[in-house]
């Protein structure tokens, strides 16, 4: 390993080293630090001086001794500087204001047309301009340090730039960094929702402690996430792990990704009503025939997650047979990478009690031997776990680019 010799750039280094250690720990002594860092006591001291001076830490107490003096305990303060997040999602986009723990302290939310040919921009320049009107003044708008942003599609973590979306349709080669920068003031950073739904069971969640962490998204649209080691794979052009188009029927429905018996065409929401509809036919009650003549949308697939909640057959054996169908995509996710945990998100957790053992079921059945009880979750965070990832991923760029560059 190469060593600095730069004396400006290794004090640099050793400050986010020290500054990333008490952020993941919450706590830690000044004698832990040097013993993680290899630092001498003077340069962790005055390390801890400057972000005392900042703001970032507090001296909270006394540690345990070694013999000698007991060492003081570092805590961070999370709440000295806050990120904001985004989620631009199917139906809706929201926005939160966090803490550098990603707890929300502000939110605000407006519905979108789900139109092919609809420009968003206007609305994710009102959450914007929301969400810093409800935060505050200008001394707590100030406080706000960095942005980051969940988008339902394939965009260039680097550059910004949209590289495909059913939602942004026509604004391909939109540059979302560029437009949120613009909107806010603030570093922007950029990635696929599901990804950053990994990202928030990585640091937050379920996969808190894992190495490899594998999040499944399904419900309108269905994607998946890998976190390795806190590093999102995102692959080559940034499309990595597209779950919902892979192939489980050949010879099966056009999906509208011009591909054909994607699982999206088998277990999404329009596909989950239209199997809905052809078995509630048979059904000889009447709010089940009644539900399927009626016209797709969010609000009927809600109805039908009524319907099995109250114990109806029809509805519970639709949505254990989309679980199979998930579960199926799932034990090839498994075999082929062998994740520690597999964190299961989307709007099918309103029906998570009836669709998780059939997941688990059909993986135990068909995953490899060595990875068939790789253990399955639902995440706790429901449909906002991308939207709390947007926010861990502007905390993981302080982190890594070291916090001073954002202060203002």
């Amino acid at each position: 390993m190469r060593r600095i010799t730069n004396i400006p750039l290794l004090r640099k280094h050793n400050v986010k080293t020290v500054f990333s250690i008490i952020w993941e720990r919450r706590a830690v002594t000044r004698r832990e630090l040097s013993d993680l860092t290899s630092l001498s006591a003077p340069p962790v001291s005055g390390i801890i001086n400057q972000l005392r001076n900042e703001g970032f830490v507090r001296i909270t107490g006394k540690g345990d001794s070694r013999g000698g003096r007991q060492p003081d305990i570092v805590e961070f303060v999370p709440d000295a500087y806050c990120v904001m997040g985004i989620s631009i999602g199917v139906y809706r986009i929201r926005g939160i204001v966090t803490d550098l723990y990603c707890r929300v302290i502000d939110d605000c939310e407006m519905a979108v047309n789900r139109e092919f040919d609809e420009d968003i921009r206007p609305g994710i320049r009102q959450v914007v301009k929301e969400l810093l009107e409800k935060f505050g003044g200008i001394s707590d708008v100030n406080r706000i340090i960095a942005a980051g942003c969940s988008f339902a599609g394939s965009v260039n973590s680097g550059s910004g730039l949209v590289l495909n979306s059913p939602i942004l349709g026509r604004f391909k080669d939109f540059n979302l960094k560029s437009f949120l920068h613009e909107q806010s003031g603030l570093p922007v950073y950029t990635e696929n929702n599901v990804n950053l739904a990994a990202l928030n069971e990585y640091y937050f969640g379920k996969g808190r402690g894992r190495d490899f962490v594998l999040f499944i998204q399904a419900g309108w649209g269905i994607g998946s996430g890998l976190v390795i080691r806190g590093d999102i794979y995102t692959g080559a052009d940034d499309s990595a792990l597209e779950i919902g188009h892979t192939v489980m029927q050949v010879n099966g429905k056009r999906c509208y990704c011009g591909s054909y018996g994607c699982l999206e065409t088998i277990a999404s929401f329009p596909a989950f009503f239209e199997l809905f509809n052809k078995h509630a036919r048979e059904s000889t009650k009447k709010e089940v025939r009644n539900l399927a003549g009626a016209s797709f949308s969010l609000e009927s697939v809600y109805r039908v997650f009524d319907l099995a909640r109250s114990g109806d057959e029809t509805a519970i054996k639709v949505i254990r047979e989309v679980g199979e169908y998930i579960g199926i995509a799932t034990a090839n996710m498994l075999n082929i990478l062998n994740p520690d945990i597999v964190v299961l998100g989307g709007e099918y957790c309103a029906v998570k009690d009836i669709i998780l053992e059939s997941i688990r079921e059909t993986v135990r059945t068909h995953a490899w031997p060595v990875v068939k009880d790789t253990e399955i979750v639902f995440s706790d965070y429901g449909m906002n776990a991308d939207l709390r990832g947007a926010s861990a991923l502007a905390v993981r760029n302080i982190l890594e680019a070291g916090h001073e560059a954002f202060i203002r």
